[in-house]
């Protein structure tokens, strides 16, 4: 996917001051002077090697110790996780507050954190009041923001090759039912194909391309997208070719994936959820909150409800059957971090070739020492080690793997693997 340098449209975003929207308080991390530029100045600090702390003998676990990271603050307040979370080939970050308790604003940086802004728009201040829940760079280069905005819109496209960014309306609500709800996940496929879920319920729609115009009505109702006639929310997808991956469900039901139908007849969109927890592995309930999908493989993460232990699905030659999916515990791969008292929850993952990292977090959150985690596997999903960067914050709940460059986001903090 081809990504557009933001060049003179960045240099004059971050030459705008206060009055623009933009930010300019130190942050909490940073130990120095903030700065001018009316973005926001996140500092930052170097956690540099850490210790290893998976112990000898402890099963699917690695004996790489971290490597040096910078963490460094951004402007999303509070302890909420951080859902919408991108990473451009330039290494241009881009970051929205939806779940946060504040959950107005897109920010975005292009010196690894240091500073961010919210980018300024034509017709001006779109998002400053716009609930981003999920953001993406798509099939022909824009940047497409979902949640809710002003003048009921749920997707809009940012054109970041002038200054301002030209913000189009890709959606708006509908006045029927299912197509008018929170968008999140929102994706768009190489060809043009988008498919916007409703970010807590089962609605969805589809369009075959981009020419399909913005108005609701004008999309697909694909609310019907479960192959098996039930009701499954969707908590986070990917694009796999023209087709779709995704994971949920909710707390009443067990783990799932969701697969590309398999049917002759299907639609673009139609899913297959699988469970994940059938005969053989224990039946329990809970949430996968993090996909990533390859020609290789399936991982999904999430937490076992019951048991308040995090999880980590590794699909083997049939991701279609339950029984070729690896159960992994995240307990086990953090000994010296989880107490009889501490529950873990994995957030989100990524993955390239066969490097997987995933991220969660240790509840209670902020009790004790608990902070987030990240575990890295370079087998494929085999072992993880802990990689945990010092000066973690409560939780961290995205992950990007950029060409070799790891980025993780979590509540009020970016950090980069150097």
């Amino acid at each position: 996917m081809k990504s557009r340098r933001l060049c003179a449209a960045l240099l004059w975003l971050f030459a705008c001051g206060d009055d623009d929207g933009t930010i300019n308080p130190d942050s909490g991390m940073d130990s120095g002077p903030g700065t001018d530029s009316g973005a926001v100045d996140a500092g930052g600090t170097d956690a540099g090697p850490g210790p290893d702390d998976a112990g000898p003998g402890d099963a699917g676990t690695d004996a790489a110790a971290p490597t040096g990271w910078t963490v460094r603050t951004h402007p999303c307040p509070g302890i909420n996780r951080t859902d919408a979370f991108f990473v451009d080939a330039d290494g241009t970050m881009w970051l929205g507050c939806g779940s946060g308790t504040v959950g107005d604003g897109l920010f975005v940086s292009s010196d690894g954190g240091a500073s961010w802004a919210i980018p300024a728009t034509q017709p001006a201040n779109v998002l400053t009041s716009f609930r981003v829940l999920s953001v993406h760079r798509g099939f022909d280069d824009l940047v497409y923001v979902a949640g809710e905005g002003p003048a009921r819109s749920m997707v809009i496209s940012l054109d970041t090759s002038s200054a301002p960014f030209a913000a189009e309306t890709v959606l708006t609500r509908g006045t029927t039912v299912g197509t008018s709800f929170l968008a999140s996940p929102f994706l768009t496929t190489a060809s043009g194909a988008a498919f916007a879920d409703s970010f807590n319920g089962s609605d969805a729609l589809y369009r075959p391309d981009s020419s399909v115009d913005d108005a609701a009505a004008s999309w697909v109702d694909a609310g019907d997208w479960e192959t098996d006639g039930g009701s499954h929310q969707i908590l986070d997808l990917v694009a796999l070719g023209e087709r779709f991956v995704g994971c949920g469900s909710t707390i009443a039901e067990p783990p799932l994936v969701f697969l590309p139908s398999e049917a002759a007849d299907a639609e673009p969109w139609e899913m297959t959820p699988i469970d994940l927890v059938g005969s053989g592995l224990g039946s329990y309930t809970g949430e996968m909150w993090g996909v990533a999908a390859s020609d290789d493989r399936v991982v999904a993460v999430g937490v076992d409800q019951d048991n308040d232990i995090g999880k980590i699905f590794v699909s083997g030659a049939d991701r279609y059957s339950q029984s070729d999916y690896t159960q992994i515990d995240v307990d086990p791969l953090l000994p010296s971090r989880v107490s009889g008292a501490d529950s873990t929850w994995a957030r989100g993952v990524c993955m390239r070739g066969d490097r997987v990292v995933v991220v969660g977090e240790i509840q209670p959150l902020g009790a004790g020492d608990n902070t987030g985690f990240v575990l890295e596997s370079l087998d494929g999903g085999a072992t993880f080690a802990d990689v945990t960067p010092e000066g973690s914050p409560d939780t961290w709940s995205k992950c990007s793997l950029e060409g070799d460059v790891l980025r993780v986001a979590g509540a009020g903090a970016v950090a980069i693997q150097n």
